[in-house]
């Protein structure tokens, strides 16, 4: 779905990193380059990682440059936990978390 498709990022610094709220309804993931994205959690039905083939399907490959710190992927993963969600949007992609990074993802291959 996602794939191909630009990614919208705001430039930020590691110096403007600040702790992650995961209770709100945006959480701010800045990447190991430096790459800033501000996220909002997609409402799904289902959890695609309680069915490895749905997995599978949910997934549509890494996004190139995204790796994050452990923390940073933890407080993603925090985030997407207490949203009931393992997906989340910038507005313009929607995109998980697997292996460290952001990958692409489309929800809408495990609601059929």
């Amino acid at each position: 779905m996602n794939q191909g498709l630009p990614i919208h990022r705001l430039g930020t610094s590691e110096s403007d990193q600040k702790p992650i709220d995961v209770a709100g309804d945006t959480i701010t993931v800045v990447t190991e380059r430096g790459d800033t994205f501000v996220l909002t959690p997609v409402k799904m039905s289902r959890m695609p990682s309680d069915i490895p083939e749905d997995w599978l399907k949910f997934q549509r490959g890494p996004v190139p440059g995204t790796t994050m710190s452990e923390a940073t992927a933890e407080q993603l993963m925090m985030f997407m936990l207490a949203h009931r969600t393992e997906a989340v949007t910038d507005g313009h992609n929607t995109y998980s978390h697997a292996g460290g990074m952001l990958v692409y993802c489309d929800p809408d291959a495990i609601e059929a």
